[in-house]
């Protein structure tokens, strides 16, 4: 291992994946078993004392030619723990790892579906040193003014993971989160008084607009014209479209096949129509792999290929209002272009080191901001020169939560961001899903909010912003049927959203899902209902704003 930052080195091996299936998405059952997986063991040697001057940054990744193979890869350390586990649908797999002791890993492909022939693959562990994260920032000595109404449920009936939250420039709200792929139905809200209250939107359900229950998505124009997607039957994209601000929406062009987890954004220079264009990314999940781009030139009636990106996408990109140039988060750095999504240029810097969704987003100055976790910290960065070079990671979670989950961000003015992330004291998990917190963890819901976060010593106020505890047990992130085989809550899917009004007032849309009473004790499984919470008091992310007082529409307790 490089002792020095900047430093790379790379273990490359081939090998053959034996047919079979396995459901539970770990091959660590297989260790050393080569009828049912394929092995590699890698010898890592730490210098002493090498991680207090830098921090090494482990890639375990298998990829291969058949995209119809879906393959699992589990990264076992030498005391036979597991430090990971991948199971995208892609055909390619990637564990992560930050400061791994030293020993013998050994690198373990098995088949979740794949044959009838074994599966020629190649292996990589990449190991890349860079500088250590400066220490926390410093606790307040209280909450800096900083409050959160009650928290207000956009429906009280229909239940869904993921919730996001995407809000106009004349503050209407908008909320959506799929009802899981059983269901075959997603749901999306609004509300026109500033959170308080909420009605349903969209195309009825079962219609040739929202037929979905996978993933949905929302992007807004200038003018307020609002576009949105849904995942149909976990394979295929739909888009439909409202031109009366969420009153009515119509279809859009159908579906785009064999596509997961998609993102959408709009560059409007002018609020005409005719000059717009909305982006809609996605991962492919056969044919070639990786993340790719449609765009629409007509106002979503018809969707078109502008480019595939390499990589998988890993959050929402960001659309710079100004000029139209896209970046792209993917695992392993960022893509942009300048061209409307035709051509795509690698960018230098490393982007985010860490697990799940990492979105990007744009502030006031055209500086992109990211944020992350590595399930136990969560982590902001910013570029200065749109990517080219990022600051070291600033750890925005204080050291008394011990696992975060669900990073995401909002950001205005330059140095002014908002971080939220579920948080919690517990320590136990499980890595083989992977799963965290015990069956006693409590979550809550934290916000992060910086105003000063390009200063050399920034300073974090972290908030606990939901009232009381918002999840029991685990939060799994293992997907199906890996969190349903190992009994642990995906109830919440991957993630949850921040948004911020035009005042710089930032709302948080999350799963409550505290009500356990119908639950079946020991299995951890929650009732997801969409709630959103509005920032009461302290800064805006405007610093023309000020400090926020109470917003005067009374939270609908």
């Amino acid at each position: 291992m490089p002792t020095s930052t900047g430093q790379a080195v790379t273990d490359t091996w081939t090998g053959a994946i034996p047919p079979g299936t396995n459901a539970t998405s770990d091959c660590s059952p297989f260790v050393d078993n080569s009828t049912l997986a394929d092995q590699h063991s890698v010898t890592v040697n730490v210098p002493a004392g090498a991680y207090n001057t830098v921090q090494a940054n482990f890639t375990f990744n298998i990829a291969w030619p058949d995209a119809s193979n879906d393959e699992i890869l589990t990264v076992v350390d030498p005391d036979g723990h597991v430090v990971g586990s991948s199971d995208t649908g892609q055909p390619s797999e990637t564990v992560r790892g930050t400061n791994l002791k030293a020993g013998t890993y050994k690198a373990i492909a098995c088949g979740f579906l794949s044959g009838p022939a074994p599966q020629n693959y190649t292996g990589t562990l990449t190991i890349q040193t860079v500088a250590p994260p400066p220490p926390p920032p410093p606790l307040p000595t209280s909450s800096n003014g900083i409050t959160f109404d009650h928290a207000n449920l956009n429906d009280p009936v229909r239940m869904v993971g993921e919730p996001d939250i995407v809000i106009d420039n004349q503050s209407g709200i908008y909320a959506s989160g799929p009802g899981g792929s059983t269901t075959q139905a997603s749901w999306f809200w609004k509300s026109d008084d500033k959170g308080i209250q909420w009605h349903l939107i969209g195309c009825p359900a079962k219609s040739n607009c929202q037929n979905g229950g996978g993933d949905t998505e929302i992007t807004i124009a200038n003018n307020r014209d609002v576009f949105a997607s849904d995942l149909q039957t976990l394979q295929c994209n739909s888009t439909f479209r409202s031109y009366d601000e969420g009153k009515t929406f119509i279809p859009g062009q159908g579906c785009f096949p064999e596509t997961d987890r998609q993102w959408m954004g709009v560059y409007d220079p002018n609020s005409r129509a005719k000059d717009r264009r909305i982006y809609l990314g996605a991962n492919h999940v056969a044919g070639f792999s990786g993340c790719y781009v449609l765009v629409s030139t007509d106002n979503d009636p018809t969707n078109n290929p502008a480019g595939n990106i390499g990589g998988s996408c890993i959050g929402r990109f960001a659309v710079d209002p100004n000029n139209g140039e896209i970046f792209v988060p993917v695992s392993g750095g960022t893509r942009k272009s300048s061209d409307g999504g035709l051509t795509w240029t690698k960018l230098p810097g490393p982007g985010a080191v860490g697990n799940f969704f990492a979105p990007l987003v744009l502030d006031a100055a055209g500086n992109l901001w990211q944020a992350w976790t590595d399930t136990q910290k969560a982590y902001v960065s910013y570029s200065l020169d749109r990517g080219q070079t990022w600051h070291s990671p600033i750890q925005v979670s204080h050291p008394g939560i011990q696992q975060t989950d669900f990073v995401w961000l909002t950001v205005g003015d330059p140095g002014r961001v908002a971080v939220v992330f579920y948080g919690t004291t517990d320590t136990q998990r499980d890595p083989s899903v992977p799963a965290y917190g015990g069956p006693n963890a409590l979550w809550h819901a934290y916000a992060s909010i910086s105003t000063n976060a390009l200063d050399p010593s920034p300073t974090f106020t972290q908030v606990q912003a939901t009232e009381h505890v918002m999840h029991r047990g685990p939060i799994c992130n293992g997907g199906f049927p890996g969190c349903l085989l190992h009994n642990s809550d995906r109830s919440m899917a991957d993630f949850f959203m921040v948004d911020k009004d035009p005042q710089g007032r930032i709302l948080i849309a999350y799963n409550e899902n505290s009500d356990l009473s119908e639950v079946t004790p020991g299995q951890f499984i929650g009732k997801p209902i969409n709630a959103v919470i509005r920032l009461r008091t302290g800064p805006s992310l405007f610093a023309s704003q000020g400090k926020l007082l109470p917003d005067p529409t009374p939270a609908n307790v």
